[in-house]
């Protein structure tokens, strides 16, 4: 969760304004081999204000956090290879947090990540192995839990103490985006998946109830006993056939019946049967 605490700061709003807003992440590994990430806010001014809760005020704490961060986060310095931004639109009470890294090692000279090589887990499903390429827990999971979200809590209580408690975990909307480009052929366990100008989207929403949802990607391939497996059931389908060509001729000898090919005035086959005495 260290790596993705910064998203917390635009999740744990929904912990007291579920319902409200609508929370989106994105990575995008492009073909360049640059690296997008990006989280989205988006408030919805009228259930907020039924509510008596001032959007605006709400959405501006929410920058005024990012730009904690992410100053935090760089320390005022300049990363190579790096740079971020921040958008925030009044008038559709959004704000919009990027970082674009140049490659793959900008990306985890920032998230201070070792590289490592994972050994890859195989399911067996007899006609095809799946290789599972990545299976982890959402970003979104655990959230309630976090120094963020204990923030906003009190911030709420501070400025709106009647807001709080009024939503339910089935109110609290997330969204997930991860986009590769197609040549990879990776599948997933997605929502939905679209494919648009040679970059793959895969796409999973669900609700807070549900934040423990599992991220998996994987490619289905053809090992040894997989092949051992397709000639056993060709033998089990030759050995099949066999049989039941065998009784065919065992009935046709046993009962002696003949068959005869006519032919009408068209031109149609009729077959008849004739057995012998």
């Amino acid at each position: 969760m260290k790596k993705w605490s910064f998203l917390i700061i635009f999740i744990c709003i929904l912990f007291t304004f579920t319902g409200c807003s609508q929370i989106n992440y994105g990575i995008s590994v492009n073909v360049d081999a640059s690296i997008t990430e990006m989280v989205q806010v988006k408030l919805d001014e009228d259930i907020l204000s039924s509510a008596e809760i001032n959007t605006l005020d709400l959405l501006e704490e929410i920058e005024s956090v990012m730009q904690k961060w992410l100053n935090e986060k760089t320390q005022g310095g300049i990363i190579n290879g790096f740079n971020a931004s921040i958008q925030k639109e009044s008038v559709n009470f959004s704000i919009t947090l990027s970082l674009n890294y140049s490659n793959l090692e900008t990306y985890n000279q920032f998230w201070q990540i070792t590289p490592s090589e994972e050994e890859i887990e195989y399911e067996f499903n007899f006609f095809y192995d799946r290789a599972i390429l990545c299976r982890k827990t959402t970003i979104f999971n655990n959230i309630q839990n976090s120094s963020f979200a204990q923030h906003f809590q009190s911030w709420c209580e501070e400025n709106y103490p009647n807001s709080v408690n009024l939503w339910e975990d089935s109110d609290f909307q997330f969204g997930y985006v991860s986009a590769l480009p197609s040549s990879l052929g990776y599948l997933s366990n997605a929502d939905r998946t679209y494919v648009v100008n040679g970059m793959s989207y895969y796409i999973w929403e669900f609700d807070l109830s549900q934040s423990d949802t599992e991220i998996c990607f994987y490619m289905n391939i053809v090992k040894g006993r997989n092949l051992a497996c397709w000639w056993l059931i060709f033998l089990i389908m030759t050995l099949l056939f066999g049989i039941c060509l065998y009784l065919r001729m065992f009935w046709t000898i046993k009962n002696k019946w003949v068959m005869i090919f006519r032919y009408n005035k068209k031109g149609k086959q009729n077959t008849e049967y004739f057995k012998c005495e």
